[in-house]
């Protein structure tokens, strides 16, 4: 596994990648296009925050890196209610896309249909999903039930 830096340097990408330091997550997730999560440690609420505001998102598919790619698959299997056959269908080629985060992220730049599709994926599954106050407080109760 490499790191997010050591794939930009090999990739001769370093020329196009600026680390700007610690900014006003909200105000730039709303100002990018894409949001390329880094690994092996994925960006947790940064990442979150982008997907509510339906920015298409760049996820790291390895098995040994913390990321929400795997998290997101969990969620799909766990509440297939809350997810749409399109939005699963999405999920689907999403994940057979992922296998390469260069090109995954190529795509996204290139693909507008694939990134529309991406966008309106992400801010439905925070809606859906991640946000779902129904949907959490119901799980907290069912944990508590169980103990």
């Amino acid at each position: 596994m490499q790191t997010i830096e050591a794939y930009f340097i090999e990739s001769n990408l370093t020329n196009r990648v600026f680390f700007i330091g610690w900014v006003d997550v909200c105000l730039y997730a709303n100002a990018i296009d894409i949001f390329l999560d880094c690994f092996p440690f994925g960006c947790g609420l940064n990442l979150l925050n982008s997907m509510a505001a339906g920015k298409s998102v760049v996820l790291c598919s390895e098995e040994n890196v913390v990321s929400y790619y795997h998290i997101i698959s969990a969620l799909i299997e766990e509440y297939p209610e809350q997810i749409s056959d399109t939005d699963r269908a999405f999920w689907k080629e999403y994940r057979a896309k992922s296998d390469d985060y260069g090109r995954l992220a190529n795509l996204m730049i290139n693909d507008g249909e694939f990134r529309h599709q991406c966008e309106g994926f992400n801010k439905r599954l925070i809606e859906n999903v991640f946000y779902n106050q129904e949907l959490s407080s119901q799980r907290y109760v069912n944990i508590l039930e169980s103990i």
